[in-house]
């Protein structure tokens, strides 16, 4: 039997497409084999925390627990399932490769009898018997590929709904896998609240009692600061009636003081006046001895200041007040300076006489005649 060049064509490539559809069927077995994505942890709901008796939290810890041990028998007998479904896969893929390598084998034994095919086609090209022959051999084959290439799609659609049932198988045991590490998170988070709660009792509780103890702290510092201030206020009010007191006594002694000051200065002024009275005639006498009156019979008179030391010299003479002439006054101090020294005061009173020697003393001077 003997294939036209069309016919060969053909044949290649329904083998071609054999050989895709192998390769495709072995990639879906090897991505239904791979690794099961998990999906991120949904974030969990804020939960209120509420107050439970010691008794119930137990109880709900030990639910919890035979509940997530059962949770994880049920996730290792999954794994096992998810393992021998992988294994059967695996299984799958090998028959496939096996097919694949029979489909390339038969290709090259189509390859070679396309060659030879072409090598007879060339040596009987001139026998119309046999090219009619031919010709119906090729019209029967072209009917056989068509009906092998009907086969191959219904084998390709197959192949699909295999596919697509397995990736929703796989999608299934992630879901359930999926709802598995979220019950196994809220029995966690449940667990967390749990003792979040027994932590805040547990904080509330010491807290009530460090508050307790501050406020007896607080109570007993705050008797001991009204005592202290008591206290304070009775040695205030003590120290302020002392201070009252000396004030009281320094006042009357200042005032005993000043008026003993008053009546000793109003003695030594009159003393002194009494002094300076006697003094002063003394100098009129000394002093007119020596004085050259310019105006005799005029009555004049002039006020001096006059300063001497311990041993009576005159040390200064000043006109206080004029006589009204010159010449008069000038000749009353010549004649002051002449009676240097001048005699000193009479008087026990050391300070009458430290008041004539260092402040001086006003001589009125008023010759007769």
């Amino acid at each position: 039997m003997f294939l036209s060049r069309a016919d060969k064509f053909r044949a290649f490539l329904f083998a071609v497409a054999v050989h895709v559809a192998a390769v495709l069927l072995l990639v879906f077995s090897i991505e239904f084999t791979g690794p099961i994505a998990i999906a991120p942890k949904p974030s969990a709901p804020i939960m209120n925390a509420v107050v439970v008796d010691q008794t119930k939290i137990e109880a709900e810890v030990k639910k919890l627990r035979d509940a997530e041990q059962k949770k994880r028998e049920d996730e290792t007998q999954r794994q096992r399932d998810l393992e021998r479904q992988a294994e059967e896969a695996r299984k799958k893929r090998e028959l496939e490769e096996e097919r694949v390598a029979k489909l390339q084998e038969e290709q090259k034994q189509l390859q070679k009898d396309k060659e030879e095919e072409e090598k007879r086609l060339k040596e009987t090209e001139e026998l119309t018997k046999q090219q009619k022959e031919e010709k119906r051999r090729i019209e029967e084959e072209k009917r056989k590929r068509e009906e092998e290439k009907t086969q191959i799609e219904e084998e390709k659609r197959v192949a699909l709904e295999e596919k697509q049932q397995a990736e929703e198988e796989k999608k299934r045991l992630e879901e359930e896998k999926q709802k598995a590490i979220e019950e196994k998170h809220k029995a966690e988070q449940e667990k967390q609240r749990i003792e979040e709660e027994k932590r805040q009792r547990e904080e509330e509780k010491a807290r009530i009692e460090e508050d307790k103890r501050k406020a007896e702290e607080d109570k007993r510092r705050l008797e001991e600061e009204k005592r202290q201030a008591e206290e304070e206020k009775r040695q205030r009010d003590e120290e302020a009636r002392k201070e009252r007191e000396r004030q009281e006594k320094e006042r009357r002694q200042k005032e005993l003081q000043e008026a003993l000051q008053e009546e000793e200065r109003q003695r030594l002024e009159q003393e002194s006046q009494q002094v300076l009275s006697d003094y002063a005639s003394i100098l009129e006498d000394k002093v007119g001895s020596l004085f050259i009156n310019p105006r005799p019979g005029k009555g004049l008179k002039c006020t001096l200041f006059v300063r001497i030391d311990r041993s009576g010299a005159v040390q200064d003479v000043q006109i206080v007040q004029s006589s009204g002439s010159a010449a008069f006054d000038r000749q009353a101090e010549i004649a002051v300076r002449k009676a240097s020294p001048l005699p000193l005061p009479e008087t026990n009173e050391q300070r009458i006489m430290d008041s004539f020697l260092k402040g001086g003393f006003n001589f009125e001077f008023e010759p007769e005649g």
